[in-house]
């Protein structure tokens, strides 16, 4: 049975090789159930979902630095501490960068239409990528902290904060997101 991976547009997507020039594999994603899919995702490979459009890939393994620890005492932080339910925090080799989508972040009381309507867009929204949280040292594990500039020619990351402990930044900036607040972080 070929591997399949559902993303968050509920889209199947099945992984298929080809034989490149070289006489190894070619790996890609595809949504077509053909004759050249493959029973498991490759060695030293993962399915990754592209955190802005949701657009799924094959890519080589990305090993973080960053503990589930770490990542989970984040997200619990953006639900209390930010009132916000829907986000993803994407993990790469020495940092955690929040997105948030520009949907309402509001329950989803209403009528049944209404949140049949609110979920599916959901399952099309774009997130942008707001905070980032990076690790500067391993040990003692301690980060920097930086938003995303919206100013049309910078689009970057502007530091705010450096050299602290997860905690201490998470406790600082994370009631900003989804907020007005946010854009005065300088």
């Amino acid at each position: 049975m070929p591997f399949q991976y559902v993303n968050r547009q509920e889209k199947v997507f099945y992984i298929s090789a080809k034989p490149g020039k070289n006489g190894k594999p070619r790996y890609s994603m595809t949504t077509k159930n053909t004759s050249t899919l493959v029973d498991a995702v490759p060695d030293g490979f993962e399915v990754y979902e592209l955190p802005a459009d949701g657009r799924t890939v094959l890519r080589k393994k990305v090993h973080s630095k960053i503990t589930e620890l770490e990542r989970e005492a984040l997200a619990q932080a953006i639900r209390k501490d930010a009132g916000i339910d829907r986000f993803l925090i994407d993990l790469e080799e020495n940092a955690m960068i929040v997105y948030l989508t520009e949907m309402d972040n509001s329950n989803d009381s209403g009528s049944e239409w209404l949140r049949a309507v609110r979920m599916s867009m959901q399952l099309t929204a774009h997130y942008s990528k707001m905070m980032r949280f990076e690790l500067e040292s391993e040990k003692p594990h301690l980060f920097s902290v930086s938003r995303w500039c919206f100013l049309g020619s910078i689009n970057s990351w502007f530091p705010l904060d450096y050299s602290k402990p997860l905690v201490t930044l998470i406790k600082k900036y994370v009631k900003h997101l989804g907020k007005e607040s946010f854009f005065e972080l300088m």
